[in-house]
């Protein structure tokens, strides 16, 4: 039921209309507001809107279908429901009415129990529209507030995982991350017919370094030798990764041993020229690097495991030769858990 303390606002110019219309609704304790003319009705509605408006049609200036169509045309009033009270019943009048934005119609002169019904009806629909509306807006913001939650979230996820797949200090790949990117890669290749190639490196003399300059400036060129290589993977499919310690790898899909040779020397070529100060190398003035490059040819299957082998093997070779130097094999399928072990063993002895 709609509440009997609902305010009707009573518009007509004809005063001793105003007061039949109040004592009619006296009986069900509405409260009401009159206005004698169309503009003193938009100004009271402009106030403190109503919740019903019971609205002469015949008033001088601005006339009842006026007013209406002024209500029904603001997004602030257009839901408050109008009964249009006339003497002219005729089907032009109604018509113009419903044109105006009119919900019923009463007749001149106004019958109580009919008043009270349409009034009743139209209230209890209001009442029922604003519920509608207020808990349509309610669950409007809950669910943009859940809809903003959901990016939250999304971006915090994001965030975990990229996290969870790079190296903190570098920002490269880590070492879960190269494990399975590689092997994904090599599957690739195979199953394309397509080379690969790996770049295995590291920083020349790197303790010596970071003994006499601190983990601090140690951490620093690590960080710059990493945007290096990373500026190096120029295609969606390159990828660099932080292999440990001061080791790096480059994935190469669909490359071939000149196309790796070119954009290894051209990494080590790039470290060179950050001309960082390393007074305790012996392979140059400035940081350097040595790496080992190996590329998997159309159609030979071996595994992610013998694959990084082989490029590790390459890089002993290098450091072996001097340091500062790239260089290049392609391994072959025997390569394995043996050449492994012996390689890590080498770097350990070499670094």
């Amino acid at each position: 039921m709609p509440s009997s303390t609902a305010t009707i606002l009573i518009v007509d110019d004809n005063i001793v209309n105003r007061k039949l219309l109040e004592t009619l609704l006296q009986p069900e304790g509405y409260l009401t507001l009159t206005a004698a003319t169309g503009e003193e009705a938009l100004t009271l509605v402009a106030q403190k809107a109503p919740d019903l408006i019971l609205l002469d049609v015949m008033m001088p200036g601005m006339d009842g279908y006026q007013v209406a169509t002024r209500l029904k045309a603001s997004p602030a009033t257009s839901n408050i429901p109008i009964i249009m009270v006339t003497a002219h019943i005729d089907r032009g009048s109604r018509l113009a009415g419903l044109h105006a934005g009119a919900e019923e119609f009463l007749s001149k002169p106004v019958d109580q129990t009919e008043l009270g019904l349409r009034v009743r009806n139209l209230l209890r629909l209001k009442e029922y529209g604003d519920f509608l509306q207020h808990h349509g807006s309610t669950l409007e913001l809950q669910v943009r507030a859940r809809t903003a939650e959901l990016q939250q979230l999304g971006v915090a996820n994001e965030s975990l995982k990229h996290l969870s797949l790079h190296d903190a200090l570098t920002d490269l790949a880590n070492r879960r991350y190269y494990d399975k990117y590689l092997a994904d890669q090599m599957a690739i290749a195979r199953r394309h017919e397509r080379t690969l190639a790996l770049v295995m490196c590291d920083v020349d003399f790197f303790k010596a370094y970071n003994d006499h300059l601190g983990h601090q400036a140690g951490d620093e060129c690590l960080k710059r030798i990493a945007g290096v290589l990373k500026s190096c993977c120029r295609r969606p499919a390159d990828m660099a990764a932080r292999y440990g310690g001061e080791e790096f790898a480059v994935i190469l899909p669909d490359t071939d041993s000149a196309g790796a040779a070119r954009i290894a020397e051209g990494a080590r070529d790039a470290v060179a020229r950050l001309n960082i100060p390393h007074a305790h190398s012996s392979a140059a003035r400035f940081v350097s690097i040595s790496g080992g490059v190996a590329v998997l040819p159309r159609n030979v299957d071996m595994t992610a495991q013998q694959m990084t082998a082989a490029a590790d093997t390459a890089l002993y070779q290098a450091k072996t030769l001097g340091r500062n130097r790239m260089v290049t094999v392609q391994p072959e399928p025997a390569t394995g858990m043996r050449e492994l072990a012996a390689s890590a063993h080498q770097r350990t002895a070499a670094s």
